[in-house]
């Protein structure tokens, strides 16, 4: 299943691999099977962003999760640019893994992302979408309606914020399914 979002036209951006100039309507992949050929972008952005870009052990990112997870794969054209992944817990998705090329970055591909979890938990039966955000993504999260709750605190040397958004009708209580993140 393809879902296509459209990055705003006057954003143009670097290829990450060619570093040409690249602009165009970003679409996100559900990959349900990480024997699927295209599981294989996710690793590698994956890889590039949180083990060379953050310095992230193997051992930490690579979690023995993916098999159990929903992906979803961002491209521009033919070139892969964001991943995310998500897991259902107690009636909750759980968006993690979520990593943009830096040459993309606040081009819209994120958003993408994130609107096609979202999604994915609604036609999934969940309540609402859970994340730990690194601290200087939580802006981010936050233009997309997610709240902050606990305290902040480490994971793999990086300060997280654990969030939430309610995909419930509005009378609806968020503060369920803030157990076990």
């Amino acid at each position: 299943m393809g879902m296509t979002w459209e990055i705003n036209p006057d954003i143009r951006s670097k290829d990450p691999v060619s570093g040409a100039g690249m602009l165009g309507p970003v679409s996100i992949e559900v990959i349900r099977s990480t024997e699927d050929p295209r599981y294989a972008h996710c690793s590698k952005i994956r890889r590039m962003v949180f083990q060379f870009g953050q310095n992230v052990p193997e051992a930490r990112e690579v979690d023995g999760l993916d098999s159990s997870s929903i992906h979803f794969l961002a491209t521009v054209g033919e070139e892969a640019v964001g991943v995310a992944r998500m897991r259902i817990h107690e009636g909750w998705a759980k968006a993690e893994r979520v990593a943009v090329m830096g040459a993309v970055r606040g081009a819209g591909v994120g958003r993408a992302l994130m609107a096609a979890l979202e999604f994915e938990a609604v036609e999934q039966g969940c309540a609402g979408v859970l994340l730990s955000s690194q601290l200087e993504a939580v802006g981010f999260y936050e233009r997309l309606h997610y709240i902050s709750f606990g305290e902040p605190y480490y994971d793999a040397d990086i300060l997280h914020r654990d969030m939430r958004k309610s995909l419930a009708q509005p009378d609806e209580d968020q503060s369920a399914g803030t157990q076990g993140l």
